[in-house]
């Protein structure tokens, strides 16, 4: 027989007032998870639920989601010309929370695919390596001699 439930004594209005507040400083599922005493994958099963139970919790993760990346934003907006300012660890948190891309990024894909190469002939590249190879091996041992 399954457990009961931990969520109906966890979730009133005080929780939800405490996770908002959470995400309206930026704070993660994961930390909202912690504030809650439950695990990260309870967590997300109770965000992905479709528990009419469930629903004011749903929109308040769905709300909270979009206040912490706001949060996040301001702080790099506010921050761009403080001298201390991290802005390369912005930049990488923003990408592995919210998945950003970078407009860099992005021309590395077009420059991917654009620098494709059609081969008519059949290559033997096997003895194109060990021909390189040998001229390394070359170049360096006239460097030490």
């Amino acid at each position: 027989m399954a457990a009961k439930s931990k969520f109906p004594t966890l979730w009133d209005l005080k929780m939800q007032r405490r996770l908002e507040s959470l995400f309206d400083r930026g704070g993660t599922l994961v930390e909202a998870a912690r504030e809650m005493g439950i695990s990260r994958s309870t967590f997300t099963a109770w965000a992905n639920s479709t528990d009419k139970q469930k629903e004011s919790f749903r929109d308040t993760v769905k709300i909270g989601k979009e206040a912490a990346e706001a949060w996040w934003i301001r702080q790099g907006r506010e921050n761009l010309e403080t001298r201390g300012f991290n802005h390369g660890l912005w930049l990488i948190n923003m990408v592995n929370r919210f998945g950003w891309t970078s407009s860099h990024s992005k021309k590395e894909e077009k420059k991917e695919v654009e620098h494709t190469v059609e081969v008519k002939k059949k290559v033997d590249v096997d003895a194109i390596l060990d021909k390189a190879i040998k001229k390394g091996v070359e170049e360096i041992e006239k460097t030490i001699h």
